[in-house]
């Protein structure tokens, strides 16, 4: 059930990101400033890990035949690179090893 609810709304935020000239950073802040959220989207999900939120998108698709749920291609490709969040030190930010 939360999985329903969230990540909705975290492929929304990296939708915008891929409309948008906006910078992670920038989404990010919006949302934490905007509405008080203690991490922005584009954070959790490389928190989650890029790997887990795609398989996450994959399920939901699949289960509500909704192809909103899937994850966006800006996840698909990081993934494809190996960019997988803070556990690989790079996904929508870069991390310190």
């Amino acid at each position: 059930m939360v999985n329903r609810l969230l990540f909705p709304y975290l492929f929304e935020a990296v939708r915008l990101l891929e409309r948008t000239a906006l910078a992670p950073k920038d989404v990010d802040t919006c949302m934490r400033l905007g509405l008080g959220y203690p991490m922005g989207p584009l954070a959790l999900l490389d928190l989650i890990g890029l790997d887990v939120a795609a398989a996450i998108g994959e399920a939901l698709a699949a289960e509500t035949g909704n192809p909103e749920h899937a994850p966006p291609g800006a996840i698909t490709e990081r993934v494809g690179r190996g960019d997988l969040g803070r556990k690989s030190g790079r996904g929508f930010y870069v991390y310190d090893a």
